[in-house]
């Protein structure tokens, strides 16, 4: 959905989205919530613009309510990964190309400054043939938080897919995109 309008044909639309904004870094994040006898998953795509902040588009699907929290949370994994390899799979033709600013947000850096060229250089080379899109995770490495059950296993298989994965707390599109939709269902 995309500001409320149905969206009928995603590959259509994430195609023609990539085309007229190449420099957009596309990120997917899933989040869940029991309501009453339904747990609802919302999963996001965003499409992140450097400095203009994201266009987002979201989908929610209700099941059964799901009360063990490792395969509610298990299941907001699976989410994202379907989505962001059909998303692989669509966009065969797009090369995301790093520029200083989300070069500088993917390692931690305050400064686009402190990125130098040959560091961007090196990064592009070597990111070409990687998946063109990031995964964020509502899962703590924090083991106060119920999220850490499924931590290990969720960032190892999504990393073992040769994804970028982000957790929580750098994991704005799980933790406010999705969250939000979930919220709002």
């Amino acid at each position: 959905m995309d500001n409320g309008r149905v969206i009928e044909d995603l590959a259509t639309y994430c195609i023609d989205y990539v085309k007229n904004n190449p420099d957009v870094m596309i990120v997917v994040g899933c989040d869940s919530s029991n309501q009453r006898k339904k747990t609802s998953y919302a999963t996001v795509i965003c499409f992140r613009h450097p400095y203009k902040g994201i266009h987002r588009i979201s989908s929610i699907v209700r099941v059964k309510k799901i009360r063990d929290i490792f395969t509610r949370l298990w299941k907001e994994v699976e989410y994202a990964a379907e989505i962001a390899e059909y998303l692989e799979s669509i966009l065969n033709n797009y090369f995301f190309r790093w520029t200083k600013f989300f070069l500088a947000d993917e390692l931690g850096k305050v400064n686009e400054e402190d990125i130098s060229e040959e560091l961007l250089l090196k990064y592009n080379e070597k990111t070409k043939f990687e998946k063109k899109v990031s995964i964020h995770v509502d899962l703590s490495k924090d083991k106060k938080f119920k999220s850490n059950r499924v931590y290990d296993a969720g960032i190892g298989y999504l990393i073992g897919m040769n994804y970028r994965v982000k957790s929580k707390p750098q994991a704005w599109a799980a933790s406010c995109a999705a969250d939000c939709i979930v919220k709002m269902s």
